[in-house]
């Protein structure tokens, strides 16, 4: 079975097998690089998943300076001190940037808003109705992979070793339930 090594930036390595590929979240910047970074424990959305495991984190391929246009200016001042130093144009697009593990979906209520640590507010959609994934031991790759992105939780199996671009798998996407 042949393996791709991900991962080496912040924690342990990562060896996934090419023949299974792994799950996958396609989320816009500077989200998928604040959850990435650690600052971002949750992951907002309006439907819930059952998936629990591993999962790469693709960042959209969405323009970075177009999103300026949508977050209020507190919030932006928010998000950049929590970049480190980089700016929205800096981030990688339309690549899988580092792994995760699912591991909840809180659907979020009052009693979830009251839970939430000082800031993560500021770094999701929490409406009450919507559903908070929570992740844990995100780990940055070192090298972002190319990779086209797919819509809910899409299957990606790396091509041609460690730089190479990721397919969506089929069935994967549109129209499938989350596994």
């Amino acid at each position: 079975m042949r393996e791709i090594q991900l991962g080496g930036g912040f924690a342990t390595l990562e060896v996934i097998p090419l023949d299974l590929g792994i799950k996958a979240l396609t989320i816009w910047q500077p989200w998928a690089s604040l959850l990435v970074d650690g600052p971002k424990k949750y992951e907002t959305r309006s439907w819930a998943t059952s998936y629990r495991g591993p999962i790469a984190i693709h960042a959209a391929k969405r323009v970075p300076s177009l999103t300026k246009k949508i977050i209020p200016p507190l919030v932006l001042e928010h998000i950049m001190r929590h970049l480190g130093g980089r700016l929205l144009e800096e981030l990688p697009t339309g690549s899988i940037i580092g792994t995760a593990d699912l591991v909840a979906c809180h659907p979020i209520d009052d009693v979830f808003l009251s839970s939430l640590c000082e800031g993560e507010e500021r770094l999701g959609d929490y409406t009450i109705g919507r559903y908070a994934w929570e992740f844990k031991n995100m780990r940055a790759l070192e090298e972002p992979i190319l990779a086209r992105g797919g819509q809910r939780i899409w299957n990606w199996r790396p091509q041609g070793g460690h730089h190479g671009v990721g397919n969506v798998e089929p069935g994967g996407s549109k129209g499938q339930r989350d596994r």
